[in-house]
C-alpha cells in the first residue's frame, strides 16, 4: 500500500527566480536528494511522493521559501546543505551572525561549510587568527571580506594588506645579489 500524498506550499512574496534557480536547479536537486517531485505552480511550491519524503521535503522547501522571500539566492548546494543539515543548515544559510555584508555588493558573503563557519566566527573573535588549509579553500577571500567589513563597520581604523617577502617554496639563497637586493623587490 501506497502512502503517496501531495503538499502544497505558499511562495507567496518569494522570487521565483531566487526560490527554483537557474532553469529550476534548486528543485531538480530537492527532488533528487529527497526522492520527491516538486514543481512550482504560481506562487505554490507542489511537493508529490511518499508521504515521509514529503514531510522531510516540506520542511526543506519551507526555508528555501523563507530564504528567498529575503532576497537571498539559492543554489543547488544550498538545498544539500538545507537537506543534509536540517534546522542547522537553515541557521548557517539565513543566520545573519556569519553573514559578511560588504558596502556595495548585492548580495553577502557567507561560509560555504561548518569550516569555513568556524574561521569566520573566529576573526571576529580574535586579534590574530592563522588559517592553514589547501589553495582554493576561501581563507583569503574570507578574510578580507571580514577585514573590509569591519572597515567598514569602523570596528578598526586601518586594514592593512601585505604579501609574504617570500613565495611559497621560494628558495631566497638562489636568488642572485645580497639580501637586500633580494626582498626589495618584495617590500616595495
Amino acid at each position: 500500500m501506497s502512502n503517496a500524498i501531495t503538499h502544497r506550499l505558499s511562495a507567496e512574496g518569494a522570487d521565483p527566480v531566487l526560490l527554483t534557480g537557474v532553469n529550476d536547479s534548486n528543485l531538480t536537486e530537492l527532488e533528487r536528494v529527497t526522492g520527491v517531485r516538486a514543481s512550482l505552480r504560481g506562487d505554490q511550491v507542489m511537493l508529490a511522493g511518499e508521504l515521509e519524503a514529503v514531510e522531510r521535503a516540506a520542511r526543506v522547501a519551507s526555508a528555501m521559501i523563507d530564504i528567498a522571500r529575503v532576497g537571498e539566492a539559492l543554489t543547488p548546494e544550498d538545498v544539500r546543505r538545507l537537506v543534509s543539515e536540517g534546522a542547522a543548515g537553515l541557521e548557517r544559510l539565513a543566520g545573519g551572525e556569519l553573514k559578511i555584508v560588504l558596502p556595495g555588493l548585492r548580495r553577502a558573503v557567507q561560509p560555504k561549510s561548518a569550516g569555513q563557519g568556524e574561521y569566520v566566527r573566529a576573526m571576529r573573535e580574535n586579534d590574530i587568527v592563522i588559517g592553514v588549509g589547501p589553495a582554493g579553500t576561501g581563507k583569503t577571500y574570507l578574510a578580507v571580506a571580514v577585514g573590509v567589513e569591519a572597515l567598514a563597520r569602523k570596528r578598526m581604523r586601518r586594514l592593512v594588506l601585505a604579501r609574504p617577502a617570500v613565495e611559497a617554496g621560494e628558495r631566497l639563497g638562489f636568488l642572485p645579489g645580497d639580501l637586500r637586493a633580494k626582498v626589495d623587490p618584495y617590500l616595495r
